[in-house]
Order: C-alpha cells, then structure tokens, then sequence
C-alpha cells in the first residue's frame, strides 16, 4: 500500500542522505524531523501543512540525488534559465533569511537557490554569498492551501509579497543580488483551474502584469523609515530599482517532477509521487 512505499522511500532517503546531504542544506534536527514525517505520512489523515513539508522535501531528495547535474536541472525549471551555479551548489531547504523589517520575525522558505550562504552561529539562516555575479531563487511551494493573507507583524502584508521582499532585500554588507526570481509552486490543476479559488491566483497576476503592483503593496503597508531594521539589514535605497532586478514566476509539482533527473532514488520519489497524485481531490 501506499503507506509501505512512504516508509521504503524514507527508509531509501536515510539510506542516501551522505550524498544527498552534500546539495541539500538543512539542520540536523529538520533532516529527523522530515524522515518521520515522511514515513508516517499516509497512517493517519495529514494536516495540510505537513502534507507540504513532505511533498517538498520528497522533491529536493530527487533532485539533489543528481548532484551538481539535478541543482542545474531544477534551476532551469524554478528560474527558466540556465544560470551559473555556486562553487558548491545546494538547495536550500526551510532556510531562514534575516527579516528586512525589525521586529517582524524570520520567514521560512520552502526552498532558495542560488548564491546563498549560511550565516555564522546559526543552523538555518542564510545570508548571501559573496561572489561575483550573486543571484538568488526563493520559492513557495503550495500543495492545497492558499498563500496567507497576512502576517503577524504588518497585518496588511500577504505571504507572496513577503517572499518577493525577502529576495530583493537579500544581500551580504549592503550588496544585493544582481538576479532575484521568486517562483510560485501549485498543483497544475490549480494552475489552469477556470475559477480562481486561491488568494494566489489574484495576487500573482496583479504583481507579474505591472510590478509597481508590488510596489505599491510593499510602501502601503510599512514605512520603510519607521520600520526597517538597524543592524545592517535595511531596505535599498531604491527599491523601485530592486524591482527591476526581479523574475516572478509560477510553475506546478507537474513541471518539477517530470524535471527529476536520473539517479539512485529516482524510482523510489516517482512511486511516491504518482500515489501523492492519485490522492489529489477528484475536479
């Protein structure tokens, strides 16, 4: 049954996590956590959260398998492009970026690519590496739920803006990526869903049809004055500029698994993955 091809994919994944863990980053307490998680997660009715925790980490496993060959192939897909690698590539899994806004708390991406660096005395945090040309890709992945409409600390503000902040504010010492994509992840159902049923769907046509959209929600929810942190970590001078650095995209679970690229767990994440689709809701 399906809840035997989860254990075996975990049991698979502990089996590998040697060479997985050279491309994939988290701590050592995530990795434990995302095993259970794994091996468990068909015995009982999912929260939805947890749901997307492992259908996230299933699909990094797959393609950090690959290597340096899997991190090119997902970048191709998160991005659209063929970007220059890091001189040791990784995915960075539930990674923490300093919050460009004091006293609002970390956000956790699902994902992030791209010239990225673990901050010192941390297990998470992620600061931006120090090359020549630094690009970054953070990603939000959605499997059923919606993005939130908001967030604690600036009410006003949804969860896909706050993404997009984080990577234009992403920098080491006051120096920004030259290349900042953000990439929204969904079923493709809801992708080419006729009715618009998630907060996503508004948003993210409103902010990649004109970006001063982004603008205008970011400088009518905080002023950047009041707000902005005061250890280094501040808004641009020019965020109107940043923008223009930034590539917003939305592809689906779809894209991204018929992407996998050949490797040692490859068969093993396919089977999970064809079960996790044959539990989708019937549309």
């Amino acid at each position: 049954g399906r809840g035997q091809v989860a254990r075996d994919l975990s049991v698979v994944l502990e089996r590998e996590q040697d060479t997985l863990r050279k491309h994939l980053q988290c701590s050592d307490a995530q990795w434990e956590s995302l095993l259970r998680l794994t091996a468990h997660c068909w015995e009982r009715e999912n929260e939805e959260s947890r749901d997307e925790r492992v259908r996230t980490f299933a699909l990094a496993c797959g393609y950090a398998a690959a290597r340096e060959r899997g991190l090119e192939a997902l970048t191709a897909v998160l991005t659209g492009e063929r970007l220059e690698q890091p001189a040791e590539p990784r995915i960075w899994l539930e990674a923490l970026p300093v919050p460009p806004l004091k006293r609002e708390g970390n956000t956790r991406l699902d994902l992030a690519l791209g010239s990225v660096a673990l901050r010192k005395e941390t297990e998470s945090g992620i600061e931006m590496e120090n090359v020549k040309h630094p690009w970054v890709c953070m990603v939000e992945l959605k499997w059923l739920s919606d993005i939130s409409p908001d967030t604690r600390y600036l009410c006003h503000r949804n969860q896909l803006l706050r993404v997009i902040e984080n990577a234009l504010c992403f920098q080491k010492n006051g120096r920004y990526a030259e290349r900042v994509f953000v990439t929204l992840v969904t079923p493709a159902f809801l992708q080419s869903a006729p009715v618009r049923s998630r907060l996503y769907h508004y948003k993210y046509e409103e902010y990649s049809s004109d970006k001063r959209a982004i603008l205008w929600d970011l400088m009518g929810t905080c002023r950047t004055e009041e707000h902005r942190h005061e250890a280094g970590w501040y808004y641009p001078p020019s965020m109107p500029e940043r923008i223009e650095t930034l590539t917003l995209r939305w592809v689906t679970h779809d894209d991204l698994y018929e992407h996998l690229p050949d490797s040692s767990i490859l068969a093993d994440v396919r089977e999970f993955w064809m079960l996790a689709q044959k539990a989708m809701p019937s549309f």
